[in-house]
């Protein structure tokens, strides 16, 4: 796995999570969440590349799921 800086891969989850859900809030509370689908917490996940690429397409799966 790829180690990168997370800091700029929470700030591209968080902004992501907050278009799908709404609110920054409830992305601020979604990234701390584990996911059963993920694995882990999206937030642990932003530590690697393909975590952050993980999170982003399960983002973009909830986006279809809720505006479809």
């Amino acid at each position: 796995m790829a180690h990168t800086d997370d800091e700029p891969n929470m700030a591209q989850i968080l902004e992501r999570a907050t278009e799908v859900l709404g609110s920054a809030q409830a992305a601020g509370e979604w990234v701390d969440k584990r996911s059963a689908t993920l694995g882990a917490t999206p937030r642990e996940l932003s530590a690697t590349t393909e975590g952050t690429d993980r999170v982003l397409l399960h983002l973009n799966g909830i986006s279809r799921h809720r505006f479809a």
